[in-house]
């Protein structure tokens, strides 16, 4: 059966808030920085935000990355997560749970 997503603009400025609150770098810092300490927080929030319905370009762009990187990025994660890897695993739960409870509190 097809899932439906009803996430709203400001879910997904929670997930930058709350990527930028867990990784301690600033959003700019998560946009911009190529450096290797954000690509993974940048990696995890795109594939969380692919699967909350956005696009690959779209998710992309709210990093300012291009849409293959996204791609790769995707990938990645979910091989990380189907792997079983407990950190990747662990923070992406942690970051759907807060998108969500602030989805709620709003």
């Amino acid at each position: 059966m097809a899932k439906m997503n009803l996430y709203r603009k400001q879910d997904y400025n929670n997930l930058l808030t709350a990527l930028s609150d867990a990784s301690e770098l600033s959003i700019q810092a998560l946009r911009r920085s190529r450096n290797h300490d954000a690509t993974s927080w940048v990696h995890l929030g795109i594939y969380i935000a692919h699967d909350m319905g956005l696009t690959l370009k779209k998710a992309a762009d709210m990093f300012s990355r291009h849409y293959t990187t996204a791609h790769a990025a995707v990938s990645k994660t979910k091989a990380m997560i189907e792997r079983g890897d407990p950190l990747v695993t662990q923070w992406d739960k942690h970051l759907r749970e807060i998108v969500k409870e602030n989805a709620l509190h709003k």
